[in-house]
């Protein structure tokens, strides 16, 4: 997430109020914005207004209805609420509404720590981690009220989706967009990259999402806190592509002095079979 970009006026959208611009994404602008009630009653909350040119593709659409209201059932401590879903009827603009984290994202937060040279901590990366991890547990083994299981996948977990808010928390984001951006195709290199970045190996391989797979993208995201680094990144989409699809990671300990334990743990996250 960028810098926050206060609009100069506060712009009605729907039963919305935009107060401030927090990020322009290759999905959705994403704003702070504020709901009333009666009696001056005043709720802050975070809407994210669809680009037009994605809800003109109609399995997008459906899909992006079917995921949220699914993951309307999802209420723990490590995952941001989805609030509401809707169309503004005055711009035809799809949005969704999720509370509002004060705070930064997982990637801008380690981009700050190497623009300033202080090392993530071991203990900070353990952290979010463990976090994350409560949070996919309760997702994947959700099940709705007649006990059968939802199967509910993050299917695109990487550090942009994970919030670390002011107050110590630790929530992940968008768990109702991630199938639905899979009917829309990459726009260029720079979007195949952040795609594939996080996948599991058989997920780019083009096999199904899974529960592992989520556990997967986890493992990578550790590793990078830990290591400084991430195993796969390059300039080129082909090649990232071929280093994901192969999913050989060098282990932990040539990076990062690591207790044992948790060198074991995150090799169990990495291992390329999913079975």
């Amino acid at each position: 997430m960028g810098r926050t970009e206060r609009l100069e006026q506060p712009e009605e959208f729907g039963k919305y109020q935009l107060v401030a611009r927090l990020a322009r994404g290759r999905m959705a602008d994403v704003y702070k914005a504020k709901s009333h009630g009666v009696e001056g009653f005043e709720k802050t909350q975070c809407v994210k207004v669809i680009h037009p040119a994605l809800t003109a593709n109609e399995r997008f659409v459906q899909t992006l209805i079917e995921e949220a209201k699914r993951s309307v059932a999802l209420s723990h401590a490590n995952i941001a609420q989805v609030l509401d879903l809707g169309m503004e009827e005055q711009q035809q603009r799809y949005y969704i509404a999720v509370e509002f984290i004060a705070g930064l994202d997982l990637a801008r937060a380690m981009n700050l720590a190497a623009e300033f040279d202080h090392p993530w901590s071991q203990d900070m990366s353990v952290f979010a981690a463990s976090e994350v991890a409560k949070a996919l547990d309760y997702a994947h083994r959700r099940k709705d009220f007649n006990f059968n299981n939802l199967n509910i996948l993050h299917r695109s977990l990487r550090p942009e989706n994970i919030m670390l808010s002011y107050d110590g928390e630790v929530k992940i984001t968008d768990f109702c967009i991630s199938r639905a951006i899979e009917a829309v195709e990459p726009i260029d290199d720079e979007d195949i990259i952040a795609r594939i970045l996080y996948a599991a190996p058989e997920v780019v391989r083009g096999a199904p999402y899974t529960r592992q797979s989520d556990i997967f993208s986890l493992g990578l995201m550790l590793y990078e806190m830990l290591a400084g680094f991430h195993p796969y990144r390059a300039d080129d989409a082909e090649e990232v592509r071929r280093r994901a699809m192969e999913g050989r990671i060098p282990p932990i300990t040539r990076s990062a002095d690591v207790p044992r334990q948790l060198h074991q743990i995150l090799e169990s996250m990495l291992v390329l079979d999913p079975a």
